[in-house]
């Protein structure tokens, strides 16, 4: 697929932001020991700092505790994360920006985003960054998807979402949204 093809056939398009546009180097194993090491009451073991527990843990017994701890450390290694653009990403995003309408959806926090956004000058709407705390559910929950759906007032076969992982093809495929990946795009 090409720029020309986006350009011609999709009226939205929804860009993943870690791995899509941006690069964050988050040591996740480091986090992890973070979470036991910080708050060894709240996470007793590894399992309890997997995102999927953690959430199955909230919604089961609506308990946000260790959900608003997960997001507090996240935040602070986000914030010393070494985040470098994908220049792939960076051009489509720019290229499309103008000519149609353009969301993210992201397991990432939105701070993030937007400095990223905003260190390289890059235009953006708010109201179309639907990151991890916006949603309260992780890619390949497709939440954030239908939420930027539903912002662009869109039929969804004149939407496509970009991706570089298999959460965010099986997220589009959840609710059979065009998906297609960064690396296989031609600029």
């Amino acid at each position: 697929m090409n720029l020309n093809h986006i350009l011609d056939n999709f009226e939205g398009i929804i860009f993943d932001f870690d791995g899509t546009l941006f690069f964050v180097n988050l040591n996740w194993s480091y986090f992890k020991e973070t979470l036991l090491e910080k708050f060894p009451k709240t996470f007793n073991s590894l399992s309890e700092t997997s995102l999927e527990n953690l959430i199955l843990k909230r919604d089961k017994n609506n308990n946000w505790e260790s959900w608003n701890l997960y997001l507090e450390v996240l935040a602070e290694f986000e914030d010393k994360a070494k985040i470098e653009p994908n220049p792939k990403g960076i051009a489509l995003y720019n290229s499309l920006y103008h000519f149609k309408k353009v969301s993210i959806v992201s397991n990432n926090l939105y701070p993030t985003i937007v400095y990223s956004l905003e260190k390289l000058n890059m235009p953006f709407d708010p109201d179309l960054i639907f990151s991890l705390e916006k949603t309260n559910y992780p890619k390949p929950n497709p939440i954030g998807l239908n939420l930027a759906l539903q912002k662009f007032s869109l039929n969804k076969d004149k939407v496509i979402f970009i991706g570089d992982s298999s959460k965010d093809e099986l997220a589009a495929s959840f609710i059979h949204l065009n998906f297609e990946y960064i690396q296989n795009l031609q600029l």
